[in-house]
């Protein structure tokens, strides 16, 4: 079967099946992406599945680039396959598939604070020994808060395995199906899209590679931030890519694939394999991205990984001889500690203030002297050290505030009036 005429046929099938009941936007940043309540990453109209990641997003001609079907596969066996869609063969339809969200993480709008949108998600994965428990997190930016971390969403998934005799040889993968070039059926023009793989950022790219119909000049891809990769596949979307011995095979077989070019193909980025003892949680991370060029697109994924990474919500304040700076975890929980380093105004020197790695979200700095006006960032630190990158500078000035205000007194006199206290 073209692979043009399945997408056609799971489009209209999926009304039918009943997938795709609730879908919440991130629509903050630079893009508008869709998180299902079953898995997958899709918007919804109509009650039907459609195409999401629609980039950018103040562009009215815009449209989504991220099409059916994107999801997470979970596998340890060819028979022992979770995904967020299936495919009934038979009826040639889709159908849910055993990402099941439970009663208390149904699809939800969580924090919305300082710029920052979050999504949570919890589903159970129940099928033979594979018996997980998956808790989703999606983050995008407001660009106006945070101007480089507009163009990307993140996903953290921690998988917890509920089963007591453990799991053994456990793979996961990113299923997501670009569509940068625009196909034209009536003419019988593909779409013709060009796959690349960065090694270093762990990054898998779509861009447009038909020079016929003019260049779309944007680039898309998935950015693994938090993970052990295993291979990088590139697949058409044809039938057999539903069928769970096949995407065993797509997870586990070691392989890195580049330069694919066709009609409609999806990435499989697979990650492990992991040894999961039971309620033992397993976290990665990883960035749907967005870039005008290619090396915008690096720029992007490059900044995903610290956003990941940083602490939020910083803050520093003076007070009683001694300057204090707060701060919330990352979103990376292999972040275990935090160096703070301080500059005074008119230096350039940053100089290390804080204990090496310090457990806390908050730290006190007592030696500063009042009057002045110092700058300070914080860097994450994991078992492998130090990471190369820190927040932005949070400048702090040594200054008393004045205290409360007590027995103020107004007493009219000629031309105004005087206060006393």
């Amino acid at each position: 079967m073209k692979a043009r005429a399945l997408i056609l046929l799971l489009t209209l099938a999926a009304t039918s099946a009943g997938v795709g009941q609730s879908v919440l936007y991130h629509n903050n940043g630079n893009l508008v992406m869709g998180v299902s309540d079953f898995g997958a990453f899709a918007g919804l109209s109509g009650g039907v599945i459609a195409p999401t990641f629609v980039y950018p997003r103040t562009d009215p001609a815009a449209k989504p680039y991220l099409g059916l079907v994107s999801e997470i596969w979970a596998g340890c066996s060819p028979d022992l396959v979770a995904s967020a869609v299936d495919l009934d063969e038979v009826r040639g339809e889709l159908v849910p598939g055993e990402w099941e969200p439970t009663p208390r993480g149904a699809i939800s709008l969580g924090e919305v604070s300082g710029g920052r949108m979050e999504i949570p998600a919890q589903y159970e994965v129940k099928k033979g020994g594979l018996n997980l428990l998956i808790d989703q997190l999606s983050y995008s930016w407001d660009p106006s808060v945070h101007p480089r971390w507009g163009d990307f969403v993140i996903v953290k998934l921690t998988i917890t395995n509920l089963n007591p005799a453990g799991i053994k040889g456990l793979y996961l993968a990113i299923a997501a199906n670009w569509d940068v070039d625009d196909s034209d059926p009536a003419s019988g023009n593909p779409n013709l899209d060009m796959v690349g793989w960065d090694d270093r950022l762990k990054l898998s790219y779509f861009y447009d590679a038909d020079e016929g119909d003019g260049l779309d000049p944007r680039f898309f891809g998935v950015a693994v931030i938090r993970g052990k990769v295993h291979g990088h596949r590139v697949v058409p979307m044809e039938i057999w890519s539903y069928r769970d011995a096949d995407r065993y095979a797509l997870m586990s077989e070691r392989a890195f694939e580049i330069g694919v070019k066709g009609t409609d193909f999806m990435s499989v980025i697979s990650l492990g394999p992991y040894d999961l003892v039971t309620r033992a949680p397993k976290t990665v991370i990883f960035a749907f991205v967005a870039g005008n060029s290619l090396e915008e697109l690096k720029r992007n994924a490059m900044e995903a990984t610290r956003a990941a990474e940083l602490p939020a919500g910083v803050e520093a304040s003076y007070r009683e001889g001694f300057v204090e700076l707060s701060w919330r975890p990352p979103i990376d929980p292999n972040v275990s500690g935090y160096t703070i380093y301080r500059r005074e105004e008119g230096s350039g020197e940053l100089k290390l203030v804080s204990p090496w790695a310090i457990k806390t979200t908050s730290f006190k700095d007592a030696g500063v002297e009042p009057g002045r006006r110092y700058f300070y960032v914080i860097r994450p630190v994991t078992m492998e050290g130090e990471l190369g990158f820190s927040t932005d500078e949070i400048e702090v000035a040594a200054v008393e505030r004045p205290g409360r205000v007590e027995g103020l007194r107004a007493e009219p006199i000629p031309g105004g009036v005087r206060l006393t206290w």
